[in-house]
């Protein structure tokens, strides 16, 4: 059985800087949700996915 992840309304997730790239990798290789939006390396990182769950890294 695949488990079925659905959209919710906006979900914003803060990150030690050591935990942000396991996490991002978890939402779009284990949960199958696709990523847009990812922020220049320069600036600090954020990455969101198409649920409108925003990654942040602290």
């Amino acid at each position: 059985m695949t488990p079925n992840f659905a959209p919710g309304d906006n979900i914003a997730i803060k990150l030690p800087s050591h935990q942000f790239a396991d996490s991002v990798t978890f939402y779009r290789d284990v949960t199958g949700l696709e990523e847009v939006g990812v922020s220049s390396p320069v600036t600090h990182k954020t990455s969101g996915f198409d649920s409108a769950i925003n990654i942040y890294e602290l």
